[in-house]
């Protein structure tokens, strides 16, 4: 869990990083996550997703200096910048999507078949 600085509140959010890879000194440390393929959710978005968990762990003392998404579908793995520049963008967008959240500035789809996480409470989905 960790705790992100919003504009007038805090937030705690939480995720779990599918591995944590280290170097044979264990000093430094790899995320890296893992998915199917890049139809649900593109290179950019899982990056993203990789960039927050680094923050995370770094915030926690962690030394993250790595970060890869793996596919198994085809065995690639891909390298995800995550320099300081990145991170502080990565951060800049979660701190840019709570605020929206918090007020009420996003458009739900409105579909049916939505498969987001809140689609079972959504008011728009029903």
């Amino acid at each position: 869990m960790v705790l992100l600085p919003g504009k007038d509140y805090l937030v705690f959010t939480r995720g779990r990083v599918d591995v944590i890879l280290h170097d044979k000194k264990g000093i430094d440390l790899e995320v890296r996550d893992y998915k199917t393929s890049e139809e649900v959710t593109t290179f950019e978005e899982s990056s993203l997703q990789v960039r927050l968990y680094t923050l995370g762990l770094r915030k926690l003392g962690r030394n993250v200096n790595r970060a890869s998404i793996a596919y198994l579908d085809t065995g690639e793995v891909k390298q995800v910048d995550v320099s300081q520049k990145r991170l502080e963008e990565a951060q800049s967008v979660a701190e840019s999507a709570i605020n929206h959240i918090t007020a009420s500035k996003y458009k739900p789809t409105g579909k049916k078949d939505c498969k987001c996480d809140y689609s079972t409470i959504c008011y728009y989905v029903k």
